[in-house]
């Protein structure tokens, strides 16, 4: 038996660290694509589940009761008349839970809201009101109060930065809004939710 030429020895240890070096970038690449896809179901998981969530939401605020005194010359927030978490005007609610009396109740997270322990990956719903009432037209009576609901909804990071409450964008935060048409009471009395 003739012993392997000193050329051809060389090419065949080159070809096996060739081949090893392929394999292993085969390796790292079929880790990549599943780490991407274990990125891409979480993710989707999230989107599906903040709709899911939004659509709680969204119900109870177009339960919430909205009513407002139309004879008064300026618009007053009454308790008696509308739901105590659409008063609040501009700042963000619900992170802590629901507002005291509110129907609004599907914000907040897992550690106090247990409603919202269903949800994985765990998330933070709140929300903030906003008066978008066009104004009135010189000599025509007052525009109906329209409030605009900022409902925000994020993925829980475990990172003090992206879980900052003063943080309002960002790939792990969907933002939906809700327009809520308030009824002019006339008599001065609330009535119930819907109209």
């Amino acid at each position: 038996m003739r012993a392997p030429r000193r050329g051809q020895a060389g090419m065949t240890l080159l070809e096996a660290i060739l081949a090893l070096a392929v394999f292993g970038t085969g390796v790292a690449a079929l880790f990549g694509m599943i780490t991407s896809v274990s990125d891409a179901n979480r993710s989707m998981s999230f989107q599906n589940n903040s709709l899911d969530l939004f659509t709680r939401i969204s119900a109870q605020v177009r339960d919430a009761q909205c009513d407002y005194d139309a004879n008064a010359l300026a618009f007053v927030f009454d308790p008696a008349m509308m739901d105590p978490g659409l008063t609040v005007l501009g700042g963000w609610q619900g992170a802590g839970g629901g507002v005291a009396g509110s129907v609004i109740t599907a914000v907040g997270d897992d550690t106090n809201n247990p409603d919202l322990a269903e949800y994985v990956p765990k998330m933070r719903a709140d929300y903030r009101v906003l008066d978008i009432t066009p104004p009135a037209a010189p000599g025509a009576p007052p525009s109906p109060l329209l409030l605009m609901v900022e409902v925000r909804i994020r993925e829980l990071m475990n990172d003090p930065a992206k879980d900052a409450p003063a943080l309002e964008s960002g790939p792990w935060i969907r933002n939906y809004p809700v327009q809520k048409l308030c009824a002019p009471r006339y008599d001065g009395l609330p009535r119930g939710a819907f109209f």
